[in-house]
């Protein structure tokens, strides 16, 4: 097959072949688009980092709606973590009291719901705090106030 094409190509020169350099420059191109990670912004500062070392760990900073609201809207990754579970509620351990919270889960959007407020009254959580969160089993997660 090479021969032929070799011998194609060298009888009729107006046959536009594709270079090697053309094919190797659209591989690398295609290399580097697999290769790449979408990045969307979790916060408003990007605070958001997300670990897996054997269990899953997340901090954010909490706005005025998700310290007082009904429910909390979650970061990106951390959504695609709940997203595959099949949790209906998530207990949350916080360092005053343990509360038990529903998931609320759409195709791509998992909130907690009810319990949420409650958790955050019984915590002291509060519009600008830092909170850490980390699963260390399945459905339950501790929540911490970091500086």
């Amino acid at each position: 097959m090479d021969l032929f094409r070799h011998i194609s190509t060298f009888d009729f020169p107006f046959i536009n072949q594709p270079s090697t350099q053309h094919r190797n420059a659209k591989f690398k191109r295609k290399l580097s688009l697999n290769n790449a990670t979408a990045h969307r912004p979790t916060t408003a500062n990007n605070t958001f980092k997300i670990q897996y070392a054997g269990f899953i760990k997340a901090d954010f900073e909490l706005t005025r709606s998700q310290a007082y609201g009904e429910k909390l809207t979650l970061p990106y990754q951390l959504r695609l973590f709940l997203r595959h579970r099949s949790w209906t509620t998530l207990t949350l351990a916080g360092l005053k009291a343990i509360v038990t919270v529903g998931l609320m889960q759409k195709t791509l959007d998992v909130r907690i719901g009810y319990g949420w407020r409650s958790f955050c009254s019984e915590n002291e959580l509060q519009e600008g705090d830092n909170i850490f969160i980390s699963f260390p089993n399945d459905n339950f997660a501790e929540v911490e106030i970091i500086d």
